[in-house]
């Protein structure tokens, strides 16, 4: 699905096969900074603004203290 997304975008996006699929491998296991993952595949920019805001305010996302 994230590839005929990314395919079919209009404009100069990117949709050229091997970036993207570059992109996803240096995500696939990110470790100890999978807690820091927002998973936006079902949410609205609304709802991902939300939870990122919210992530921000907590704390979820900081690194190295």
């Amino acid at each position: 699905m994230t590839l005929q997304r990314a395919t079919h975008r209009e404009g100069r996006h990117l949709k050229d096969i091997a970036p993207i699929t570059g992109l996803y491998g240096a995500f696939e296991d990110i470790g100890p900074l999978q807690s820091h993952v927002v998973d936006s595949s079902t949410q609205s920019i609304a709802q991902t603004t939300t939870a990122i805001a919210a992530g921000l305010r907590t704390g979820r996302f900081t690194v190295g203290t």
